[in-house]
């Protein structure tokens, strides 16, 4: 007769994870994102991590700009690790001596999600990257490819 409780509330239980899932699953979806106008195709795992690291991977990715979203800090660690496979520091370290080495510049950061969407409008060569639900819900960016 005990396991009666213990059955009800392992099927309780089953079904909130069964609700909130796909909720979950959507949030933790990281996407990369352009504008709607973008000709921008899909990208290798290599190519997208040389892209963002300011490395050429050839014919491919000329005139594509990065752009990184900082408007949330779990994005940008889950981001690094997922695609860039480093942790921020690194990435950062490694961004500074390219330029100091090569010259150039580090890909644009943008810590508001309006004024990185207001870029990647005003820039149809630019990429940048954010959950999925929140590219499902903003208006002139397009999905390119799931990233993770």
């Amino acid at each position: 007769m005990k396991t009666r409780p213990l059955l009800f509330l392992f099927c309780t239980l089953l079904m909130v994870f069964a609700i909130i899932k796909p909720a979950i699953a959507e949030q933790s979806q990281l996407v990369l994102v352009a504008s709607v106008e973008s000709t921008a195709q899909l990208f290798t795992p290599a190519q997208l991590r040389k892209l963002f690291l300011g490395l050429s991977s050839g014919d491919r990715d000329s005139g594509i700009h990065p752009l990184r979203n900082l408007s949330d800090e779990r994005l940008y660690h889950v981001f690094l690790q997922k695609v860039v496979f480093m942790s921020a520091r690194n990435y950062e370290r490694h961004l500074l001596v390219r330029v100091i080495n090569m010259g150039g510049k580090r890909p644009p950061s943008y810590t508001s999600h309006a004024n990185l969407v207001r870029q990647l409008n005003a820039d149809p060569s630019s990429v940048s990257y954010m959950w999925a639900k929140t590219a499902n819900s903003t208006q002139g960016i397009k999905v390119l490819q799931k990233l993770w």
